[in-house]
Parts: structure tokens; C-alpha cells; sequence
């Protein structure tokens, strides 16, 4: 082990205020990471209530925060009643033999779906273009 005061006064008082720095450094960066998720999260709710109709927004993610950590220090039990009894509903329930055509069939949705395949082979296309001629210009600069 290297004695990090060996041969210079204060040496040893240096090392340390550095490792300080850097675990402040770490917890500062860590807490930032968290808080940007928490307003990704926040927004995330908001926006999926505005743009599509569901969800319950923040107030709606504050209220099931609240519950999972209940749940979490014991106070509330993991599960209702009524979501309880809708889980014996859901497997005492008949099996429904269908067909792997008619179960997609029965959900198709008009429009275009979250992915437009080729709007997305377009910008691909397009980026592959664009990377062969930065690829070009590197290429012969150098």
C-alpha cells in the first residue's frame, strides 16, 4: 500500500479532500440522474392524459405512488377486495378458443399504427446516406 503523505507535508490531507470531492461529485451526479427521471416521469403522465385520453396524469401518478410505497411499509395489503375477486373472476373464467387471424382481426385499429415502416426506412435510408458521406469527407480530408 502506498502511504499517500510519504515525503510531502499535507499530502495526505490533499488525497482526502480529493476522494471527498469526487463522492460529492457522485452523489451530485446521481441525484440530477434521479430528478431528471422523476420529471421525465411527471411529464410522461401529463402528456399521455393530454394526448391520448388516458391515464389519470400527475395526480394520478402521485395517488399510486402513494399506494405502492403503503404497500411497501406494510400499511395497505397488496391487493383489494374488488381487484381481488376480479382475479377469481379472470381464472375461473371459460377458456375462448379463437384463431391467431381472428384475435388480430378483432384488434386492428384504423390509421397508421405507432411505426410508419416507411417514413422509418425513409429516415433510415437517409441516415445511412448521410453517414456514407461524413464516411467520404473523412476519408478524403485525411
Amino acid at each position: 500500500m502506498v502511504n499517500a503523505g510519504a515525503g510531502r507535508p499535507g499530502a495526505a490531507a490533499h488525497a482526502k479532500s480529493s476522494h471527498n470531492r469526487d463522492v460529492l461529485d457522485y452523489l451530485l451526479t446521481l441525484a440530477l440522474a434521479l430528478g431528471a427521471a422523476a420529471v421525465v416521469i411527471v411529464v410522461a403522465a401529463a402528456v399521455t392524459t393530454e394526448r391520448f385520453g388516458s391515464g389519470r396524469g400527475a395526480r394520478g401518478l402521485r395517488q399510486d405512488t402513494r399506494r405502492a410505497w403503503d404497500v411497501v411499509r406494510r400499511r395497505r395489503p397488496l391487493t383489494t377486495p374488488a381487484a381481488t375477486d376480479e382475479l377469481e373472476r379472470a381464472v375461473s373464467a371459460e377458456p375462448v378458443e379463437t384463431s391467431l387471424e381472428d384475435f388480430f382481426a378483432a384488434n386492428v385499429t384504423p390509421g397508421t399504427g405507432y411505426l410508419d415502416a416507411e417514413a422509418l426506412a425513409d429516415r433510415v435510408g437517409r441516415a445511412a446516406s448521410a453517414a456514407r458521406a461524413v464516411a467520404t469527407r473523412t476519408t478524403h480530408a485525411g
